[in-house]
C-alpha cells in the first residue's frame, strides 16, 4: 500500500503555526532540505523496495531536528510533522512524557551514521505508536506513558517527598518546558481528533 505523503509546503505551514503560537524568531533556513526529506520518504525511484510509514516518519523527524531546517522550533515542528504524517497513514502517536529526553538526545547526536540514528527513531516510533484501529494498544500506551507518571508525581508530592517528586518530574516529564507543553498539546489534538491548522489551510 502506498503511503500518504506530506509536502514541504505543509511542513512550512506547521512551523509557521508553531512560530506564531510560541513567538519564535521568524525566518526559514535550509528550506531546500525539506524537498530532499520528502523525496527520501518516497524511496528510491524505480525501486520495488517499500519504506514503512514508521521509517518514513523517522526520516522526517531526524531530518528536521538534526539539519536545523528552521531558525527555531525544529523539535516541535518535527514532532507535529511526524504526528500528522503517521495519522494520515493510520497510526496514532503516543509521545511519552519522557519523550523530550529522547528528542534532545537525537538533536545532540553528532554521529555521521544516519542509518543508525534512523534505526533508533524508527524503533522509538514503533514502541510509542499503534494503528488507529488498535484502541486497546493506544489506551495501554497512554496509561504507561502519561497517566501513571502523572499519578506517581502527584503521589510523591502529596506524601511530602518533594525531592523525589522533583527528580521524577525532571526524569520523566520536564526537559524543556516549551517542548513538554507542546507534547501535552499533541495529546489534546490526538485524542480529541482535532486536526491541526495545516490541514485546514492546505485543503
Amino acid at each position: 500500500m502506498t503511503s500518504k505523503t506530506i509536502t514541504p509546503e505543509e511542513i512550512v505551514v506547521i512551523h509557521d503555526t508553531i512560530q506564531k503560537e510560541y513567538n519564535l524568531p521568524p525566518g526559514h533556513v535550509k528550506t531546500g532540505v525539506l524537498e530532499t526529506l520528502v523525496a527520501q520518504c518516497e524511496g528510491v525511484p524505480f525501486s520495488d523496495k517499500q519504506i514503512s510509514p514508521l521509517r518514513q516518519a523517522a526520516i522526517l523527524f531526524e531530518g528536521i531536528i538534526r539539519h536545523h531546517v528552521f531558525v527555531d522550533g525544529n523539535k516541535r515542528a518535527a514532532l507535529e510533522t511526524t504526528r500528522l504524517f503517521l495519522n494520515r497513514n493510520g497510526y496514532m502517536l503516543v509521545v511519552p512524557l519522557s519523550g523530550t529526553n529522547f528528542i534532545y538526545k537525537i538533536a545532540q547526536e553528532c554521529t555521521t551514521d544516519t542509518d543508525r540514528v534512523l534505526d533508533r527513531i524508527t524503533s522509538w516510533l514503533d514502541n510509542h505508536s499503534a494503528k488507529t484501529s488498535q484502541w486497546y494498544i493506544v489506551r495501554g500506551l497512554l496509561a504507561i506513558h502519561v497517566f501513571w507518571p502523572m499519578r506517581i508525581a502527584r503521589f510523591l508530592f502529596k506524601i511530602k517527598l518533594q525531592r523525589c517528586g522533583m527528580w521524577f518530574l525532571k526524569r520523566w516529564v520536564i526537559k524543556d518546558p516549551d517542548v513538554t507543553e507542546f507534547v501535552l498539546e499533541i495529546y489534546e489534538k490526538q485524542f480529541n481528533f482535532f486536526d491541526p491548522v495545516v490541514e485546514q489551510r492546505t485543503e
